[in-house]
């Protein structure tokens, strides 16, 4: 299936109204099951009550994959934000910096009837590409997102992980900053696209 991107515009917004990123939570406890309803819900209402006005007030900017069909298959919206890097990191990543510029995904999510095929990764290589589209303009080093526990393990799987700060105590409803060092990314992007 064909997709594209545009920046969610008065001239696209009719797309959001449907949208719904649900997710299926069978396999989960009734307790967690209530929790990852009400973030899913957070996701929606955001799309669809704030992202056009917090982009008309320049916090963010939304944008939205669409596939050939004319359907909102899902969407991130991208802010800047800034690092903090203990000392190990900031020797592991060269910099003499405690603190270094980077991309925030503030939202991501995916239409329900579009999980498990792989938009959620195209959405995030989408972002790596306009954080580095960002390098021509002013400094970016790191990609950075919270996520909550449940989303952890996805998004360790494409090499984020947890930031040198974090929350001393954490609920289940107190989200985990991650990040992805964005020229670490592209090399390894690099390296399989030239096998």
């Amino acid at each position: 299936m064909e997709t594209h991107y545009e920046k969610l515009s008065n001239d696209n917004k009719h797309l959001i109204s449907g949208f719904s990123c649900e997710s299926n939570t069978d396999s989960l406890p009734a307790n967690a099951r209530r929790k990852v309803k009400k973030h899913d819900k957070e996701i929606e209402n955001f799309l669809k009550r704030e992202a056009l006005n917090e982009q008309n007030l320049f916090l963010n900017t939304t944008h939205l994959l669409i596939n050939d069909k004319n359907e909102l298959v899902g969407f991130v919206s991208l802010c800047n934000d800034s690092l903090y890097l203990a000392e190990d990191s900031r020797n592991k990543f060269k910099t003499i910096y405690a603190s270094v510029p980077a991309v925030k995904i503030a939202r991501l999510g995916i239409n329900s009837k579009y999980h498990g095929q792989g938009y959620g990764e195209q959405l995030l290589k989408y972002s790596l590409f306009k954080s580095i589209q960002m390098c021509d303009i002013s400094g970016v080093s790191f990609i950075t997102l919270d996520c909550y526990k449940h989303r952890e393990s996805y998004y360790e799987k494409f090499g984020f992980s947890k930031t040198d700060v974090q929350p001393k105590a954490r609920p289940y409803d107190t989200p985990i900053s991650m990040c992805k060092h964005v020229f670490t990314w592209l090399k390894e992007l690099s390296q399989i696209d030239s096998v």
